[in-house]
């Protein structure tokens, strides 16, 4: 393992489109740090761990994942070549020196395909060099390569930051279940807004397909379990599926449409959990 601390600036070119990376490294993790669409970006890898933060300063938000991830990939040339490394096969050119740096050179192939090209620097710890190609005038380069005293509050996200999901939406907390339930009875076709706590009890009309069409327009998550029942006894999972996929989680101005196969006579009963949610059930 390389055990060079240093600083550095990233050409990371992709389709010709160039995004400058600041890079600083410890000889085992390392930051990123760029500005895209007038936003500031900052990148925290720690490989050893497999975690990856994504932070954006300017909003105070934080994506933690794993290296590997998708979300990682997009960000980080690096760990985008090492899950090819891992999946393919890399084979030695040699070595050759690329500034001051001598380096591995190797090339990583999926098949008779040849991927990638990668120059590895052990003294850095750190490719030099990545070509990519697949994708024409895409690459990184390490330039401007200086030794740099480690701050060690570089590698971790400060206080303040709130967590997002891959799809960019703030980490909100679920509540405990509601300790109370209140039931009642509807007829389809129904619509109306269902608030934490409700049960709202219907009779499947006839045969046929149905939908569920709900909207979040409040100010926080809402969450529903739909369940079905045949003469008083709750269908089971291999007629209606489990829990989980009859569970519906949706975020502040989501709307989703559900379209399910039901049974005349079937009772559907909607529990809301969580905030409150405008929903439309009815026969397609």
């Amino acid at each position: 393992m390389g055990l060079t601390q240093f600083s550095a600036t990233m050409e990371n070119v992709v389709s010709g489109n160039e995004r400058i990376y600041q890079v600083y490294s410890d000889g085992e993790n390392y930051r990123y740090e760029f500005t895209e669409d007038e936003m500031k970006g900052i990148v925290l890898v720690k490989p050893e761990k497999n975690q990856t933060s994504i932070l954006m300063p300017d909003k105070k938000y934080v994506h933690r994942t794993t290296c590997d991830s998708r979300m990682s990939r997009m960000n980080d040339p690096v760990q985008s070549v090492s899950l090819y490394q891992k999946q393919g096969v890399a084979k030695n050119e040699g070595e050759e020196k690329i500034g001051d740096y001598s380096c591995k050179k190797s090339a990583i192939y999926q098949g008779d395909t040849k991927l990638f090209t990668v120059w590895q620097s052990e003294k850095l710890n750190f490719p030099m060099k990545i070509e990519n190609h697949l994708s024409p005038d895409t690459y990184m380069e390490l330039v401007n390569i200086k030794k740099w005293d480690v701050v060690e509050s570089f590698f971790e996200v400060p206080d303040g930051y709130a967590e997002i999901d891959d799809e960019m939406r703030p980490i909100i907390p679920e509540p405990p279940p509601p300790e109370k339930w209140l039931t009642k009875d509807a007829a389809i076709p129904f619509e109306g807004i269902v608030k934490r706590g409700e049960k709202i009890s219907m009779t499947i009309p006839v045969t046929g397909h149905f939908k569920i069409k709900a909207s979040n327009n409040g100010d926080k998550p809402t969450k529903y379990i739909y369940h079905l029942y045949e003469n008083g006894e709750k269908l089971s999972w291999d007629k209606v599926g489990n829990d989980d996929r009859r569970t519906h989680r949706f975020f502040m101005g989501e709307k989703r449409t559900f379209t399910y196969a039901w049974e005349k006579d079937w009772q559907l009963i909607v529990e809301l959990y969580e905030g409150e949610v405008l929903m439309e059930v009815f026969a397609e």
